[in-house]
């Protein structure tokens, strides 16, 4: 008995000092990668592109390795993933957050930036950055009226970069933190850890944050306090929707609401919820939820009407993008085989209209719904941009979809073209195996997925974590 007693315990010991290598050795990598990137992010010529590539490789072989650690331990990851994040302050901005400031600042002197593109020479000094080198410079905004108002309200302007990214930081981190209390620390490290969530918040200042925070925050409180706690037979059952439950599900459409305010193609996880609640607590409840949910977007459009004195439907981007494909996968597959007598871009925003609306009938859950959702997007969006895959991060935390992972990897894919020619990040062009590489393990990820989840279209339905 006492051999026995003795070889358990040494066991015992050779699993906790495998974690702690293991471990150890994953953020050592991840930091070196992230210090790497950094320091050579700039872009100034194929020799730093070389080593920024290298730089996240090594982060991405961190980041992998992290996966098979059996421990994580949540407070060292939360601190590793903020120093991260503080590593890569130094790493020049991308241009969407210089046309951020711009539109905002359009938008400021009273010019609707839907409309038409910003003239050079409209902001007097000679010393702004060229609009000719700005991104989509021939496009209108594709920033939501709320997102510019945010810009304005936070202070970001030309020459406040590192305050942004300290604002972005704090809520990613924020986002971590809420993801931590609720799915734990493994979870959530594969988003914290993400080599390209670090260099998307701290090195480019992404502005994608500011919706993803209420986004995830969202469905933290939707898991913890409605899923998990009996679902929507609960509002009824505690008051209404004025009850302890019902309020924490108006709040938690409030908080939708405000994602969607920040990025319009989230309407649909919006109307997942408030036709949850219709079917769930009853017209009234549903009609409270559509209203607290509905009232950022309203009300940030109705501000901008009266403030530039028109029409509330001028201010939607759909003017964005309308001929632009960046890395697109869908898109470019019908360009590639129908030519160019069938516009791709219509076509797959009608199939995204009917897969939307597919999807708000079939999912008995949000987190499905979402995750399926955003991935479709991803698919057939004409504009991608590497950090477009972290749009998916909150709902794969909650529903274990391993594209996040992948995507995490093999998005830095987009960068290899840099190596060969510096040019606008609008005009490069992946060889057919580089797409291949961005494209295929999301896409095996995505349909894995919805295979091993279909949705549940009728039953009561209380997802267990």
């Amino acid at each position: 008995m006492s051999v026995l007693k003795s070889n358990t315990h040494s066991s015992l010991q050779r699993t906790r000092k495998r974690d702690y290598s293991v471990f150890g050795l994953s953020a050592l990598l991840l930091l070196c990668g992230c210090y790497q990137m950094a320091n050579s992010g700039g872009f100034e010529d194929s020799a730093s592109v070389s080593a920024f590539l290298i730089g996240a490789l090594v982060a991405c072989c961190g980041y992998a390795l992290s996966w098979t650690c059996s421990k994580c331990w949540g407070a060292a990851m939360l601190l590793i993933a903020l120093v991260a994040r503080m590593i890569m302050l130094p790493m020049g901005s991308g241009t969407e957050f210089e046309r951020l400031v711009w539109d905002s600042e359009t938008l400021q002197i009273g010019l609707n930036p839907y409309e038409e593109a910003p003239v050079l020479g409209r902001f007097g000094t000679p010393d702004e950055v060229e609009w000719e080198d700005m991104e989509f410079s021939a496009q209108s905004t594709r920033f939501s009226p709320l997102m510019l108002w945010l810009c304005n309200i936070l202070g970001f302007e030309d020459g406040s970069l590192q305050w942004a990214k300290f604002v972005f930081i704090i809520l990613d981190m924020s986002l971590c933190l809420a993801l931590f209390i609720r799915f734990g620390a493994a979870a959530t490290s594969q988003y914290a850890w993400s080599p390209l969530a670090i260099m998307s918040v701290g090195g480019m200042a992404n502005s994608d944050i500011l919706f993803l925070f209420p986004m995830g925050l969202g469905l933290v409180l939707w898991s913890q306090w409605v899923e998990k706690s009996g679902g929507g037979s609960m509002i009824n059952s505690k008051g209404g929707i004025g009850g302890g439950v019902g309020q924490i599900v108006c709040f938690v459409a409030f908080l939708l609401g405000v994602s969607v305010a920040l990025n319009l193609l989230m309407i649909p996880v919006l109307v997942w919820l408030v036709l949850w609640v219709l079917r769930k607590a009853g017209l009234k409840a549903g009609l409270i939820a559509l209203v607290v949910g509905a009232a950022p977007l309203v009300l940030s459009f109705l501000w901008l009407s009266i403030t530039l004195e028109e029409h509330a439907a001028t201010f939607i981007p759909i003017k964005f993008a309308l001929k632009v494909e960046l890395f697109s996968f869908l898109p470019s597959i019908i360009d590639w085989m129908a030519g160019y007598w069938l516009h791709a871009n219509s076509v797959v925003f009608v199939a995204l209209v009917c897969f939307a609306v597919y999807a708000l009938v079939v999912n008995g859950s949000i987190g499905r719904m979402g995750t399926i959702y955003i991935s479709t997007v991803i698919m057939l969006s004409p504009l991608i941009q590497p950090w477009y895959f972290l749009w998916l991060a909150p709902f794969a935390i909650v529903m274990g979809h391993y594209g996040l992972r992948v995507a995490s990897v093999f998005a830095f894919v987009c960068f290899l073209p840099l190596r060969s020619e510096l040019t606008l990040l609008t005009e490069i062009e992946l060889s057919l195996f580089e797409s291949w590489m961005l494209w295929a393990p999301f896409v095996f990820c995505s349909i894995w997925f919805t295979i091993k989840n279909p949705a549940r279209t009728s039953g009561f339905y209380v997802r267990s974590f």
